[in-house]
């Protein structure tokens, strides 16, 4: 099932976050979680099993340029 882009989601603590701003969803918590939320609770940084990834967000891709970017430029140095 396909979310609707303007849907309002739960967030962690109760809050109301929009889709688009929404890049993964907790499973521990069930709870979707914005960039900020994701960084606060370090949850890429501990490598955390419970995060699922919106993909079709475009924090992703823009994450990943950034990364094969900093790859490139460490190879050619």
């Amino acid at each position: 099932m396909e979310m609707a882009y303007t849907q309002t989601l739960h967030g962690l603590y109760g809050s109301q976050i929009n889709r688009t701003k929404a890049v993964g969803y907790c499973r521990k918590h069930g709870a979707h979680l914005t960039v900020n939320t994701m960084k606060q609770h370090e949850c890429l940084k501990k490598g955390c099993f419970h995060l699922k990834k919106h993909e079709e967000n475009p924090y992703w891709a823009e994450r990943e340029r950034l990364r094969m970017e900093k790859k490139n430029k460490k190879k050619s140095a």
